[in-house]
């Protein structure tokens, strides 16, 4: 049911719960309509939501192993709900590929993942603990020649062939790759010569 800005839903166990529009990302729903979502509050009524970045840490722990026994650990998520996330994860065990946990054999993890979250397109990153190779991993798909970071900002240079990847649709690449490590992102072209 919907009144204005909140929708009431129910979930599997029969908590009633209010869904604000601001926490749902994929209006307009019907009744039957399922969807994962995450309990923000319980007081004075219970709130929840679909577009919180905690809601892919959540999920991915009930279908990751190496999640549930401390073995990879998710550092950080940034997240357009519906669109795309990137999710940097570090391992804490040696001989542990925290990418390849959450990606899965034959990427079946992640697939699941997206077929969750309704098709929702997911880029795993490996941590780094230097801020400029982290900023690095979190460009990928696109390949970026370097990285400055002052305060919180950066500038990636990036090749004429990656910048369109790098910049991503609607600035959504290098927004959310700023979101993960924690700076605003400018993308300029890599004009350093040719060794």
């Amino acid at each position: 049911a919907t009144n204005g800005d909140v929708a009431t839903v129910t979930t599997r166990d029969g908590l009633v719960a209010l869904l604000p529009s601001s926490e749902f990302y994929a209006q307009p729903f019907a009744v039957g309509d399922t969807y994962q979502l995450l309990l923000l509050g319980s007081s004075p009524a219970p709130v929840v939501s679909t577009v919180r970045p905690e809601l892919v840490t959540a999920i991915y722990a009930g279908l990751v192993p190496e999640l549930r026994s401390g073995a990879v650990r998710i550092v950080s998520v940034a997240r357009a709900a519906g669109v795309r996330s990137k999710v940097a994860v570090a391992a804490t065990q040696p001989g542990v590929d925290p990418v390849a946990s959450l990606v899965g054999r034959d990427a079946n993890r992640v697939r699941a993942m997206s077929a969750i979250l309704g098709g929702e397109r997911l880029d795993i990153i490996p941590f780094h603990p230097d801020p400029e190779t982290y900023l690095m991993n979190a460009l990928a798909p696109a390949a970026v020649a370097r990285v400055t970071i002052a305060g919180e900002a950066a500038t990636a240079y990036a090749p004429a062939h990656q910048m369109s990847a790098a910049v991503g649709a609607a600035g959504l690449n290098s927004l959310l790759a700023g979101q993960l490590v924690g700076v605003s992102v400018r993308i300029e072209p890599d004009s350093a010569p040719v060794a």
